[in-house]
């Protein structure tokens, strides 16, 4: 009984659910893992760069434009005060915002964080939101979990939301699609899981064990729907 009323409730409240399209969420969930480019010093930069770090944050932006440039020296902070987050820039290459340009800014400002030239991938998601800068939140598996199109006047936004989701990488949160929001399509994935429709790896696992007990099970899917309703948080 207590797996049918699981059943009727998620798909019930899965239909009612709004459609959105803003920018922001299509944004969110982007997979970044497989960009493939180099740095503006020359080395070679792709995806692998994010799983060293539990978040990180990616800021594009251009040498012509003066609301991004002024936004690296956030970046520096972050890299100088906390090295347990990933620090990236996004350069986009055009006519004007050259390599050369970017270089020169970094060399005479000491930013030593990795400036990333822009590539197809980047490029996907960065065209999707005609803002710069943009600032993207990106976790260990190359997944972007949170976007702002401005800029701050300081860095106190960027560490709480570091600070949150680095947190959130280490316990089950009910995230199970990996998207950055917890909401009815992961209960709905949750409940597969727990009745054997859908298999279980090793995300689904840390992120949906939500009773602790080492396995994937009806309870958990219930849980995540109390979450969900903002019964329990």
């Amino acid at each position: 009984m207590k797996k049918l009323t699981a059943i009727l409730l998620l798909i019930c409240l899965t239909a009612a659910l709004p459609v959105q399209a803003d920018t922001y969420n299509e944004q969110v969930g982007m997979n970044v893992s497989g960009f493939s480019s180099n740095l503006i010093t020359g080395e070679a930069a792709g995806g692998q760069m994010f799983s060293e770090y539990p978040v990180s944050v990616v800021m594009y932006w251009a040498t012509w434009n003066t609301d991004s440039v002024s936004q690296l020296r956030l970046l520096q902070q972050i890299t100088d005060e906390h090295p347990e987050y990933g620090v990236f820039a996004l350069l986009k290459v055009d006519a004007t915002s050259t390599v050369d340009a970017a270089l020169s800014i970094a060399e005479q400002n000491g930013y030593s964080f990795p400036i990333i030239v822009c590539d197809e991938v980047w490029q996907t998601v960065v065209e999707k939101a005609p803002f710069m800068p943009q600032y993207f939140l990106v976790n260990g598996s190359g997944v972007i979990v949170e976007v702002w199109h401005s800029a701050f006047s300081g860095a106190d936004i960027l560490l709480d939301r570091l600070s949150y989701w680095s947190a959130t990488s280490t316990m089950p949160d009910g995230d199970i699609d990996y998207n950055g929001t917890v909401d009815m399509a992961d209960g709905l994935l949750l409940l597969r899981c727990a009745l054997g429709i859908s298999s279980v790896n090793e995300t689904i696992m840390l992120h949906g064990d939500l009773d602790g007990d080492g396995v994937i099970t009806v309870n958990d899917s219930l849980i995540l729907v109390r979450i969900v309703l903002g019964i329990i948080n």
